[in-house]
């Protein structure tokens, strides 16, 4: 159970970086200080390397990834504190997102 909810946590925290605003707008902002523009098409281009590994979920879940896993993992599932709340917090915002989109769609 505990791999699940750090999956949902990990996509969460990637779909927030790549595809959301954010409030205040604070990840519109961070991916426009990074190099992330949008082209006529409204779609996401990078001016660097690290911008181009931000415009899409597949490409910066590796990365995400890699830094939830540190975090995560190097505790095992016995993690407390602060963090544990955080992976349990983003977790259960992604997992209601995703049975959200499948409601969605099948009403």
């Amino acid at each position: 159970m505990y791999e699940i909810i750090v999956a949902f946590a990990t996509w969460r925290i990637t779909s927030l970086f790549v595809n959301e605003d954010g409030p205040y707008d604070i990840f519109a902002r961070l991916r426009k200080s990074i190099g992330v523009y949008y082209d006529e098409l409204n779609v996401p281009q990078g001016k660097n390397v690290i911008a181009k590994g931000i415009t899409c979920v597949w490409c910066a879940s590796v990365w995400f990834s890699f830094a939830v896993s540190f975090f995560a993992f190097e505790y095992g599932a016995n993690i407390h504190g602060f963090i544990s709340f955080l992976l349990h917090w983003f977790g259960l915002s992604g997992a209601v997102i995703l049975i959200d989109s499948f409601v969605s769609k099948e009403g």
